[in-house]
């Protein structure tokens, strides 16, 4: 088995390094290429490499490379990539590798950049290694590559795929590309469907005096207790019946125990994304929002639920799913606009479900008031906190002004150490 390469650095050199990223080549990959794919992740940036250290895994003939890197390489990448860090008078403000005494355990990186934060880093740097001068990829000389192009092209989490030589059946497999997602829509609305049988057959065998009763039991099963078998029960029973063999193997493995435990979570199945989550709270907020009015229970069992389900997603990220990189992002996207209109709609619907309500029909036959009538006050109510809804929307800011205050300075420091970087190098330049 093979050893770390040596960092560029020479006092970040250390005998235990600590693998943060596992790149999972194709079965066949031909070792010229493994070679040239290890010479260009530890190369200097200078020279169109991302001065990283690598191992070549289990066997160096195998399918396998761990990618890590030294402290200095993590926190000029943390400058680069604009990381947020506890400065020394408790404020978060931009890193800067210059002023990297200043900021609170930048001596100890373990401390300074979480793991995330670690494998993001090495996650970005190699997906920026471009080909400068080669042709094509040695060992492939069918697979051109072009001057700028990414020799690496990473998957999700810990896998990476390189870029080989592919039969003439290309045009079918991006076809097949669209199964999955197929696949996935039919058993979301299958399980969907049952789930609802089920909760409405186990509601009826309680035999509920009242309808209200009945409606009451069967929102907690829906939204409670389905919810987290769905969230929790069903990914650990797919992956209990498919880790025995994985059991096995991982006791009968004697020879590097830590390479070992890569690849047991590289066949762990790949965290679906954060799409079904916001989906999820989207619904949840429509409950809430929308027929508040009519149920207002439904609130309090979705704080039940959400609090729980903090632990049951903390158990799928850590022991169902591969480890996946984190994603950053200023803002949920799509999502707010989609969160707004949910709350522009509960208005309208809020008022007149209530308008239909047997207290507010009494009220109007008590008082002679037709249903004419009550509908004009009703639109009219609505669009009055509506416009409420949209003055105080103008009035608070989404941003207050001593956040902003902080952004202008974290900006203003970023432009002073780009300038300070850029003159560094002017003048490494010129005595050269």
């Amino acid at each position: 088995m093979g050893s770390w390469t040596r960092p560029t650095c020479k006092c970040c050199i250390s005998k235990a390094v600590q693998p943060l990223v596992a790149l999972e080549l194709t079965e066949d990959i031909n070792m010229e290429t493994k070679q040239w794919l290890m010479t260009r992740i530890q190369a200097e940036k200078i020279v169109g490499g991302a001065e990283l250290m690598v191992h070549p895994g289990e066997d160096d003939d195998g399918d396998m490379l761990l990618v890590s890197a030294s402290q200095h390489v993590l926190l000029r990448a943390a400058e680069v990539l604009g990381l947020y860090k506890l400065y020394k008078d408790g404020s978060m403000i931009s890193f800067s590798y210059r002023d990297s005494r200043n900021f609170q355990n930048s001596d100890n990186i373990n401390e300074f950049l979480t793991l995330a934060e670690r494998q993001f880093i090495i996650l970005h740097t190699l997906e920026n290694i471009k080909a400068v001068d080669e042709k094509c990829i040695p060992g492939y000389p069918s697979e051109t590559l072009y001057p700028g192009e990414t020799i690496c092209k990473l998957s999700v989490l810990a896998e990476a795929w390189v870029k080989t030589y592919h039969s003439e059946h290309d045009g079918c497999w991006a076809c097949a590309l669209y199964l999955p997602s197929i696949l996935h829509t039919l058993y979301v609305t299958g399980m969907n469907s049952l789930y609802k049988v089920v909760a409405e057959v186990l509601t009826e065998w309680e035999n509920h005096r009242l309808e209200s009763s009945f409606q009451n039991h069967l929102t907690i099963k829906v939204l409670v207790i389905i919810n987290q078998l769905i969230e929790t029960l069903v990914p650990y029973l797919y992956q209990t019946l498919k880790g025995k063999g994985a059991g096995l193997k991982k006791k009968t493995m004697e020879n590097a125990p830590e390479i070992d435990k890569i690849k047991l979570q590289g066949q762990m199945p790949s965290f679906p994304g954060m799409f079904d989550e916001y989906m999820e709270l989207f619904v949840q907020f429509g409950y809430v929002s929308l027929f508040s009015c009519i149920y207002p229970l439904t609130a309090i069992l979705i704080v039940v639920n959400n609090v729980t389900e903090i632990r049951t997603d903390a158990m799928k990220l850590c022991h169902l799913f591969r480890k996946p990189f984190i994603t950053p992002a200023a803002n949920i996207g799509a999502w707010q606009t989609a969160f707004e209109m949910i709350g522009f709609l509960s208005v309208i619907t809020n008022c007149f479900l209530i308008s239909i309500s047997p207290q507010v029909e009494e009220y109007c036959a008590e008082n002679n008031i037709t249903s004419k009538n009550a509908l004009i006050w009703t639109v009219g109510i609505e669009h009055a906190l509506l416009t409420i809804k949209i003055i105080l929307a103008f009035i608070i800011p989404d941003v207050p002004q001593w956040v902003k205050l902080k952004i202008e300075r974290v900006e203003y420091q970023s432009l002073q150490a780009l300038k300070h970087k850029v003159k560094y190098e002017l003048t490494k330049v010129s005595k050269n």
